[in-house]
């Protein structure tokens, strides 16, 4: 199926002008009930352009992990469908899909491996049943009202692997060709991703790439940035909406810090205003991946150091690249079988993260895509990094949720006038919604006042 048009999906929402603070809930770190530092919004000026304008649409986003994006499964005579589960261990349904938008998502990040069911002959082609899979998810998103991100995910484990710089760029032109031809008459509600994390020092990891061990730091720079320009050439060269399509360039390790020294360069793109910038954020990896530094968040240097590190994206938007954080999220953890630990203040902690992270980040007038793993396993003390539950559509971190969407209703004026109203006794979900009743557990809307729904 092709979707030509204009491509908006939703109504553009302007960010707030007003400073907003929030409270950390009392001892969360046995500390007093204190307020977060307040914002300046006038420090982060955010230019009008085309690009900035449609970033505006997207709002939040959600990640379809560990699902395309499966490597090394080993599986053998498999097809699209076991490979779509192998780590998740579900297929994805467009009741999934529209759960997500009633969470209040408005776009979905759909990482691919696409070297899933790739002959390795070295002709790169992908193969066929995979890439229709594909995009009958991205179809499930339009059907639902989101924008859909699609990314080559896990370079370095097919096409860097075993091949040197020269290689490495004829197989980007030559899976990005496939790609965006496939997907070329799709209206701009897809958006293209050149990478995840691989364009930087993975680059020159002595175990991947034929060359690697051998490059600077400035050399892995220079790569990162000819695999980005190849991608946009590659992508314009296609015709069609591709010509025009906004493409999503991956940062340098996708690191905030890195990304911000200017040996990173954005490519050079035939049009004009359609480039946004991709990075991640686990920071910091001792609290969101493990739990080396404890099982709490949320002192006031822990917010002043989210807040510093979001600044330095200025250099991007005010310069009017959107910034995209392309992934974020911290493992919640059952704390039960642990002694001297508080589930409560780890709870706490957790929807704080997300709180603050989602507000700082609208402010700021970035869009955060928060990664979900769709697993119950705890993995040990390390935690499990899973929202909602994809095989009955309920959430299974109420705490990260309600983070999210309460940062959501206080930094996007995304509400519908009528559901502002207290004569309006109809029921909305936070992304402005009417439904007849709630198909999720989360926030929403009636005459004016704050449902909350468990």
């Amino acid at each position: 199926c092709t979707n030509a048009g204009s491509g908006s999906t939703g109504e553009s929402a302007a960010a707030p002008k007003t400073e907003v603070s929030i409270a950390i809930p009392e001892n969360v770190l046995g500390e007093p009930s204190t307020m977060l530092p307040t914002l300046d919004l006038d420090k982060y000026s955010v230019p009008e352009g085309d690009a900035m304008t449609f970033v505006k649409n997207l709002k939040i986003g959600w990640n379809l992990g560990n699902t395309f994006d499966a490597s090394n499964a080993n599986l053998s005579e498999a097809n699209e469908l076991d490979y779509e589960k192998a780590w998740c261990g579900v297929i994805t349904t467009t009741d999934n899909i529209a759960a997500i938008k009633a969470a209040g998502f408005n776009t979905v990040r759909i990482p691919v491996f696409w070297g899933n069911m790739m002959e390795n002959d070295g002709e790169y082609h992908i193969n066929d049943e995979y890439i229709a899979r594909v995009r009958e998810i991205v179809d499930y998103c339009r059907e639902a009202g989101l924008y859909a991100v699609i990314n080559v995910h896990h370079y370095d484990e097919f096409l860097i692997k075993n091949h040197d710089k020269e290689e490495v760029l004829r197989a980007v032109d030559t899976v990005w060709q496939q790609i965006a031809e496939y997907f070329r008459d799709y209206s701009d509600f897809v958006i293209f991703e050149s990478a995840n994390e691989e364009l930087g020092a993975r680059l020159n990891d002595k175990d991947v790439a034929r060359d690697s061990g051998t490059l600077t730091e400035t050399q892995c720079y220079e790569t990162a940035n000819a695999i980005n320009q190849k991608f946009v050439d590659v992508v314009r060269s296609t015709g069609g909406n591709n010509a025009n399509r906004y493409l999503l360039i991956a940062g340098y390790n996708t690191d905030i810090e890195k990304t911000c020294d200017n040996r990173f360069q954005m490519p050079v793109d035939s049009a004009n205003d359609k480039l946004m910038l991709s990075v991640h954020y686990y920071n910091p990896a001792t609290y969101t991946l493990d739990n080396s530094t404890g099982n709490a968040w949320g002192t006031q240097n822990d917010v002043k150091a989210m807040n510093e590190l979001f600044a330095k994206m200025s250099k991007f938007t005010e310069a009017g690249i959107p910034v995209i954080i392309g992934e974020y999220g911290a493992n919640w953890r059952d704390l039960s079988s642990l002694s001297g630990e508080s589930q409560e203040k780890h709870d706490a902690s957790i929807k704080l993260f997300y709180q603050e992270l989602n507000q700082t980040a609208v402010e700021m007038g970035m869009v955060p895509m928060a990664w979900d793993i769709n697993s119950p396993s705890q993995n040990g003390a390390k935690g499990v990094m899973t929202l909602i539950r994809r095989s009955d559509c309920t959430i299974y971190n109420r705490y990260a949720m309600e983070g999210i969407q309460e940062a959501v209703a206080t930094a996007i004026p995304m509400l519908a006038a009528s559901c502002r109203t207290a004569s309006d006794e109809a029921l909305y979900t936070v992304q402005g919604i009417r439904v007849k009743e709630p198909s999720v557990r989360g926030i929403y809307i009636k005459s004016g006042k704050k449902i909350v729904v468990e």
